[in-house]
């Protein structure tokens, strides 16, 4: 596991943590999924963690997480920010800085 992936799964820890306390289900998907089960782990090449809730739970995380964005990860969701151009949440680490090539 590189420095990134090893980053990418403390992140995941604290959302999985948060989901706990708050009864949120979740689950992996895309490359996470495919790399638990293929690699028991990462796919080698992996930068991201990718997974999916059910619409109420992603509605009641959405309506509860700024409780959680005080510490050092915080979840950004649409519709919040003009310059968020996702039609999904995030969770970010205010410890590193992100640089996306993305189009708006």
């Amino acid at each position: 596991m590189n420095e990134l992936q090893q980053k990418l799964l403390t992140m995941l820890n604290w959302f999985h943590n948060v989901c706990e306390k708050e009864n949120l289900q979740y689950y992996a998907l895309g490359g996470t999924a495919l790399g638990a089960i293929r690699h028991n782990g990462f796919i080698p090449w992996d930068d991201d963690i990718d997974v999916g809730m059910p619409r109420d739970d992603y509605n009641k995380l959405r309506e509860i997480c700024s409780k959680y964005n005080a510490g050092q990860y915080y979840i950004e969701f649409p519709g919040i920010n003009d310059d968020f151009v996702y039609p999904f949440c995030k969770v970010y680490d205010k410890q590193t800085t992100l640089v996306e090539n993305v189009k708006g």
